[in-house]
């Protein structure tokens, strides 16, 4: 073997521990890896991938890190002017616009947002106008990596709409739904873009103002954003998305003594503590309420005297007849009952109709006593305390 093969297979030896070695660094395989989504030289970054290993669990879903954090940091280290300078320019440059450039999915959510809410008689995805709302983000993302001069004049629309306005950074107000990325929901290695209700937790928005176009404005906070997506994009009554990057600290309470009453669960230096749950009144009012009293000129009217009732007759003096009976006299009918006995006793049986009837014993003899239903524990209408051993 010559002294040139050694050489050579050296080198690749050193070549091989070097790869080995770059892999096991994080920072550095990350490198490795937007390499391989890498198209035609040209460099493909997802800033969602950027989120999942920030050790921030509820940020998973936004597009990318927050861009406000360092904004505000470059304003104090003297690398730009303010905030807005080092987001978005009037000439093109700053974070937002070069971020579009190496994020598809990025990209074609921010064209989507702005051909749904801005009115150009151009939409910036042409070729996606007939996909549904719900998958145009990802087929022009899609599209983005097969054609990157179709992605490059998306870029230079967006670019042109926005320079065109007032930039300027806001404070957020409110917002009920919003874009997220599902990390890997596309084709199992890349972001898809979806939309869930979301809950306000502030933050900052960049805001273009076109005029008589319209307005867009995207979140700094989730790595730009869109909100209030439900205006155009029907969002899927599922649970929101967490939307705080950082989980407020909730105070730890001591457990109150379950066997104490409400006295001894206020603090001892609480105001007016002795007089809580009773105690004596303060300034109590001792004056009494008038009685309401009758006018003067009131006379109650008399009261109603008692006439004598003639036999056979009504209070009014009239014959005893109605129209509801069998003779046309109660009287009559009350003296056509018959007379039953029961337990040694004789009864007379009042109908009100003239009319014969059977004996009570003799029905109560003939009554069958399958006819009554017999009650179903648990039957949904028979409730109470009911024993198996009381159904026969």
């Amino acid at each position: 073997m010559t002294n040139k093969h050694v050489r050579r297979g050296a080198i690749l030896s050193v070549l091989a521990l070097f790869l080995v070695a770059c892999l096991a660094v994080p920072a550095i395989r990350g490198v490795f890896e937007s390499a391989a989504h890498a198209i035609e030289g040209i460099e493909i970054h997802y800033f969602n991938d950027d989120v999942q290993d920030d050790g921030i669990d509820t940020n998973n879903y936004n597009f990318g890190p927050d861009r406000y954090k360092p904004a505000t940091e470059a304003v104090a280290n003297g690398k730009a002017a303010e905030v807005v300078s080092y987001i978005a320019t009037k000439e093109g440059t700053g974070d937002f616009f070069e971020s579009i450039k190496v994020d598809p999915a990025l990209c074609a959510a921010i064209a989507l947002d702005m051909d749904e809410r801005l009115a150009f008689d151009e939409k910036i995805l042409t070729d996606e106008q007939g996909v549904v709302i719900g998958q145009r983000a990802d087929a022009a993302h899609l599209h983005f990596l097969k054609d990157h001069a179709y992605w490059e004049r998306a870029v230079k629309l967006i670019t042109e709409r926005l320079t065109s306005g007032e930039i300027t950074i806001q404070e957020i107000n409110t917002y009920t739904s919003s874009m997220y990325q599902w990390h890997n929901g596309l084709e199992g290695n890349k972001p898809a873009v979806i939309v869930r209700n979301s809950h306000n937790s502030g933050g900052h928005f960049v805001q273009f103002n076109l005029g008589k176009p319209g307005i867009v404005r995207y979140r700094l906070e989730c790595g730009y954003q869109p909100v209030d997506t439900d205006e155009y994009w029907p969002t899927p009554d599922k649970p929101p998305i967490p939307d705080n990057p950082e989980p407020p600290d909730e105070p730890e309470l001591e457990p109150k003594d379950p066997d104490a009453g409400p006295q001894a669960q206020i603090p001892d230096d609480t105001p007016g503590k002795e007089d809580f749950g009773g105690g004596q009144n303060h300034d109590p009012i001792t004056d009494l309420t008038d009685e309401p009293q009758s006018p003067s000129s009131y006379t109650p009217p008399a009261a109603p005297t008692e006439q004598p009732r003639e036999p056979g007759k009504t209070s009014d003096g009239q014959p005893d007849a109605s129209t509801g009976t069998q003779s046309g006299s109660r009287i009559v009918d009350q003296d056509n009952g018959t007379t039953e006995n029961h337990g040694g006793q004789d009864y007379t049986v009042v109908a009100g109709d003239g009319q014969d009837h059977t004996d009570l014993g003799e029905v109560q003899q003939q009554h069958s006593h399958d006819t009554v239903e017999e009650p179903v524990k648990d039957d949904g209408v028979n409730q109470g305390d009911l024993d198996e051993s009381d159904v026969e």
